[in-house]
This record gives C-alpha cells, sequence and structure tokens, in this order.
C-alpha cells in the first residue's frame, strides 16, 4: 500500500466499504458543482445590481431612499419617545399605589387603635364576670364602665368604614350601627347569665371584623418597596390579638385557680400563636427588634421576666393552687404593659411607614418631572433632526452613488475572493497566494488528525430526500463548526458525513495539538446528543471518532481550484480509527495516547488490539473525558485498563 493518501481520496475509499455510498458521493459532488456556479453566477449578476443601484438617481428612486434614511434614522426616536411614555406610566401607576398604601396605612392606625380599645374592654369585662361572685366586683364594674367611653371615642376617629361586600360592611353598615351594638351589649351585661367564655368570644368576633378589614385594604397596596415592613405590621397586629386573648386566659386562671382540660389547650394555642406571629414579624423587619429593645429599655420594671415566669406556672397548670385575686391583677397589669409596648411599635411603625412612602413619592414626583423633561427634549431633537436629515439627504445621495459605483465593485470582489479562499485555504496559505508568493508543500513531523463519521448514515439517506439528507448535514456541521473556533484546529473537509479535523498544521503548535484534537472531539460527541434529525423527531444521532497522530504533509494540489490537502500513512491510520471504532466512542491511536499521557488531564480506557486492513493488529485506547478538573484515583469501568495521570505539576498517581 502506498505510504501517502490525498485525504479526499482516503475519505472516498473508506466510503466504498458502506452500500448505497456511492450515492452520497454523488450527491456531495453535485453540492460542490452547485456551490461553483452560485459562485459563478453572482459574478455575472454584479452588473444588473450596479445597474438597479444607478436607479435610485430617478426621483422615485430618490424618494423611496429618503424614506429608508428616514426611517432609519428616526426609529430610535420614536423608540425613546415610546420608552419615555412608558417610563411615564410606570411612575404614575407607581405614583398612584403609593398614594393608595400611604392611604391605607393611615387607616391601619385607626384600625390598630380601635382593635387595642376592644381588647381592653374584652379583658375587663372577662374579669368583672368572673368577679361577680366576689366582694370586689363592684368595684371592677366601675373600671369597666371607665372603658367605654374610651372605646367609643376611638371608634368615632375613623375617616373611613368598609365598602359595600366586605365582611365588616355585612356586619355593620355604618359607624353608629357598630356603636348601638356595643351600647346594647353592655346594658345586658348584668341581666343575663353571661359567662367569661360568651364575653371573649363576643368582643374577639368583633376584634376579628376589624382584622379582616384591615388585611384587606393593606393586602391591596403594592407595598412600594415597603412590603417586608406591611407584612411584619400585619403580624405584629394579629399577634397582639392573640395575646390579648392569652391576657384574658391567664388572668381567669390565677382567679380560678387553674384550668380545665379545653381552657387550658385555648390558652396555649393563643400563647403559641400570638408568640409566634410577633416572633415572624421581628423576622420580616428589624424595625420591630429595635423600637422593641428601646420601648423595654424605657420601662424601669422588667415586665418580661414577671410573665414569662407567670407563664411557665400557667403551663404547668396545677390544679391544687389556690385562686388569688392578687395573681390575676399582676398577671393583667405585666400583660397590658407588655400589649400597650405592642401597640406603641405598631403606632411608630405605621409612622415609619408613612415617611419611607412619603419619601417614594418624592422621588417618583422627581422622576416624574424628568422623564416629562426627556420626553420633551426627545421630541425637540427629534423635529430638529428631521427637518436636517430632510435637508442634507439629497446631497448625500448624490456623493454616495457617486463612490457606489467606484467601491461597491471592488469591495463586492475582494470579499467574494477572500470568502472563497478562506472556504478552501488556511487564512495564511490564502493570504500567502494572495500575495503571488510560491507555497510550497510542507512536512509536519507530528500532527494531530481526527476522523468524524455519522453511524448509519447511509441508512438515513435511504430513508430520507436529498432535500431532507442536505438539512440534516447542515445542522450537525453547523453545530460541530461552532466549536472549530474554540481549539487550534483546521477544518479540513467535509464529504457526506465525513468530518476531517487537524491540529498542529498549517501553525506548528509544539505537542498541544493532541490535546487540541481530544478536546475538540470530546466536545462534539457531547453536543451531538443534543442535535436531532428534523424529519425524523425522537431520533438519537450516534457518530463515532478516530484520532491518530503522526508525520503528514500539506500542500496546495490544483490552480483552477486549489485545495490544501494532507498527505501520508498518518491520515489513512486516522480514518481507520473511525471506521473500526463503536458509535458514541472515540478510538484514538498509541502515539496519541502517548501523548495525551505526556500532556495529562484526560482519562482513557485500553481497547486492545484491532485488527487494522494493510496494518495488521494496532493497539487502541479509548479516550473517555477530560478530567482537568479532578484527578481519577480508580477507575470503576471495563476490566480493561484505565489510565491515572498527571495533570500539570502534579506527580503521578
Amino acid at each position: 500500500m502506498s505510504n501517502y493518501y490525498y485525504s479526499q481520496s482516503c475519505i472516498s475509499d473508506r466510503y466504498t466499504k458502506k452500500e448505497n455510498d456511492s450515492q452520497s458521493t454523488t450527491t456531495s459532488s453535485d453540492s460542490r458543482s452547485q456551490e461553483d456556479d452560485s459562485i459563478q453566477d453572482g459574478m455575472n449578476d454584479e452588473p444588473n445590481e450596479i445597474c438597479a443601484a444607478s436607479s435610485c438617481l430617478v426621483p422615485n428612486g430618490k424618494n423611496k431612499q429618503l424614506v429608508k434614511m428616514m426611517t432609519l434614522i428616526l426609529l430610535p426616536i420614536f423608540v425613546l419617545i415610546a420608552l419615555a411614555i412608558s417610563d411615564l406610566i410606570t411612575t404614575v401607576r407607581r405614583s398612584i399605589d403609593a398614594t393608595e398604601t400611604r392611604r391605607n396605612v393611615r387607616l391601619s392606625q385607626q384600625v390598630g387603635s380601635i382593635i387595642h380599645s376592644l381588647q381592653r374592654e374584652r379583658d375587663m369585662t372577662a374579669l368583672y364576670i368572673s368577679s361577680l361572685l366576689e366582694k370586689n366586683g363592684p368595684e371592677r364594674k366601675t373600671f369597666l364602665i371607665d372603658t367605654y367611653p374610651m372605646t367609643d371615642e376611638v371608634l368615632q376617629t375613623i375617616d373611613d368604614w368598609p365598602v359595600e361586600g366586605t365582611r365588616a360592611y355585612q356586619k355593620f353598615k355604618n359607624k353608629q350601627e357598630m356603636v348601638n351594638f356595643l351600647f346594647k351589649y353592655r346594658l345586658t351585661l348584668d341581666n343575663r347569665n353571661t359567662t367569661m367564655y360568651q364575653v371573649i368570644h363576643f368582643y374577639t368576633d368583633a376584634i376579628q371584623i376589624f382584622i379582616d378589614w384591615f388585611n384587606e385594604s393593606v393586602g391591596k397596596s403594592g407595598g412600594q418597596g415597603v412590603w417586608e415592613t406591611l407584612v411584619a405590621y400585619q403580624l405584629l397586629i394579629v399577634g397582639m390579638e392573640q395575646i390579648g386573648i392569652e391576657r384574658t386566659l391567664g388572668a381567669v386562671f390565677f382567679t380560678q385557680g387553674g384550668f380545665q382540660q379545653t381552657d387550658y389547650l385555648w390558652y396555649m394555642e393563643k400563647l403559641q400563636v400570638g408568640e409566634s406571629n410577633i416572633k415572624s414579624s421581628q423576622k420580616y423587619s428589624s424595625l420591630v427588634s429595635s423600637i422593641l429593645d428601646e420601648r423595654v429599655s424605657q420601662v424601669k420594671y422588667d415586665f418580661q421576666t414577671t410573665i414569662s415566669k407567670m407563664r411557665r406556672e400557667i403551663s404547668q397548670n396545677d390544679m391544687n393552687r389556690l385562686p388569688s385575686w392578687q395573681d390575676g391583677n399582676w398577671w393583667f397589669d405585666n400583660m397590658t404593659i407588655y400589649i400597650d409596648t405592642l401597640h406603641e411599635i405598631q403606632s411608630q411603625m405605621a409612622v415609619i411607614i408613612l415617611s419611607r412612602l412619603d419619601e417614594a413619592m418624592k422621588a417618583d414626583t422627581a422622576s416624574l418631572s424628568t422623564g416629562i423633561c426627556i420626553m420633551v427634549v426627545v421630541i425637540i431633537i427629534g423635529i430638529v433632526i428631521f427637518k436636517a436629515v430632510e435637508s442634507l439627504t439629497s446631497s448625500i445621495q448624490d456623493y454616495t452613488f457617486i463612490l457606489a459605483d467606484q467601491t461597491k465593485e471592488l469591495k463586492t470582489e475582494k470579499r467574494r475572493t477572500d470568502t472563497l479562499l478562506y472556504q478552501m485555504l488556511p487564512k495564511s496559505v490564502a493570504e500567502s497566494l494572495k500575495r503571488h508568493q510560491n507555497v510550497k508543500a510542507v512536512s509536519y513531523s507530528s500532527a494531530t488528525i481526527m476522523f468524524s463519521d455519522i453511524v448509519e448514515f447511509t441508512r438515513i439517506c435511504s430513508e430520507s430526500t436529498p432535500f431532507q439528507v442536505v438539512d440534516m448535514l447542515n445542522n450537525v456541521y453547523t453545530v460541530f463548526d461552532k466549536y472549530i473556533d474554540k481549539y487550534d484546529v483546521y477544518k479540513v473537509e467535509t464529504i457526506g458525513d465525513a468530518y476531517m479535523v487537524a491540529s498542529g498544521i498549517p501553525k506548528r503548535n509544539g505537542n498541544n495539538h493532541g490535546s487540541e484534537i481530544a478536546l475538540l472531539a470530546l466536545d462534539l460527541l457531547r453536543c451531538i446528543k443534543s442535535v436531532g434529525i428534523p424529519h425524523k423527531p425522537g431520533y438519537s444521532m450516534t457518530i463515532r471518532i478516530g484520532i491518530h497522530t503522526g508525520a503528514v504533509v500539506a500542500g496546495i494540489v490544483g490552480s483552477k481550484m486549489p485545495r490544501y490537502c494532507l498527505f501520508g500513512e498518518t491520515v489513512n491510520l486516522a480514518s481507520k480509527m473511525e471506521s473500526s471504532g463503536l458509535p458514541n466512542r472515540i478510538q484514538i491511536s498509541e502515539t496519541t495516547h502517548k501523548i495525551l499521557l505526556d500532556i495529562g488531564g484526560f482519562l482513557m480506557n485500553k481497547r486492545g488490539e484491532v485488527l487494522i486492513k494493510g496494518r495488521g493488529t494496532v493497539l487502541t485506547h479509548w479516550l473517555l473525558q477530560d478530567t482537568s478538573a479532578v484527578i481519577p484515583s480508580q477507575s470503576t469501568s471495563a476490566p480493561s485498563q484505565v489510565f491515572n495521570f498527571k495533570l500539570p505539576g502534579q506527580c503521578n498517581i
């Protein structure tokens, strides 16, 4: 067998071993002829294009060009105007949302005060009912009556009322209905057998109506950058309600000397839910913790320690303890300090939220003014540019067509020539030919060549139309070509489904040609999994890849249609590495294996002896992966040999 092979002949020889490959070769040759014909036709059509351009000199052509130029110039201005209008609309909407949020927060302050007043009246009423049999019952009645005017006064300060459709509106159409409802309940408090639990449920239901109203109002707000604080604000109010019920139940515990099982579970539920909401509000906003710490530090008495101690006593629920009005009062007073502190935190948070919303509204106003100014300036500039361009377009067109006649042919011809040369030849070789330099054949002592082939390509072609085959190959090689620029490689040839790439030529790169081809092959093997066949949905495309390293000779063949070709036994053996490989595997020769071992960073698996026609048995290996990130300690794959190798700067394992 000859020692030197032309790359195209080597590929064609391999194709003769497949059934019906003569048809594929004919298709490839026809595509080359069509490409050459299209280039020639383009050159012949150039005078027609120049004639078409000269038609722009007539009045109708000038008007068309004027419209095009004006469109290109004014289009960015129209886009700027549209963006300015969009920004203005967004700013206005944000300002409206901020105003609505501000109104809702102000309303929530009043609702919070009502809730706080109703909580205090509920707790005082519950204590009064539980003390009717005690000697200090009349005294507690006096304290209870004193809370009524405070609740009514706070109720009258509300500037708004729930709208129709809300739960609060269904219960109370206006403030007066709410006042009458409370007044009737207070009058009949002593005239019937009212229990403490009925009192708690009565006021709790009324308070829940206002909490629902508050949640609906604040929930409709856009947040305007303070949504975390608003959530903390809501959680704080809900937590205060639960703690208020805990205050009542705890007072009952001490005055009665213990809890029944249901009352105990009720108390523990309110304790856990209330404290959970308070802690959650602290997580959403650090304002809660900071204000709470500040308020606690201002109170000389450590009420938190007392509350914690008494909570432990309630949690133990010792049924043998004696009733104590003193302990009940002491619990009530400490919890009142705690709830009042939370109410002050709520009020301060509302003030802070309003302050932030005011700042946001000021910023929106400034942004709105700026947006209006920008839009006005853009419109003025657009009008000025329109007038200027309109007056200058005619003269520009005259100079444009004169210069176009002189330069268009030269640029077009140069671009086509360069494109044609770079498709057939390496850029360095093409540049030498353009400078009329003689390009001699060059011998390369070491270069790496890769062949790839689509598995079952003949069968796929037999099941596809020629147009479908062209589309399929175009999809595959378009993807492959994207990886070429990532590495120091040169695409030598593509014939049918064959893809030939080399490294180390025409630019020598030491021994790096082995790693460059290896990395490219691994990339192609990975990317082929994502490449589908348009006319065969669900079909998984596979390829075989073969790599060999050795000496080659590269040179220019032909003068009418010069080709940059590779010659030598290395080309033939690289092709055999591919044809004797397996689908979705990369088979490399022993010489390539040695180079990759010296470079390091690749995982390879020994395949064994493979029979190669004309060469006998040849030792080959599988290239598995790039291990530049990690060093494999031991292979768990096939029983064949797996090499542990070094990375640059590291020792062999």
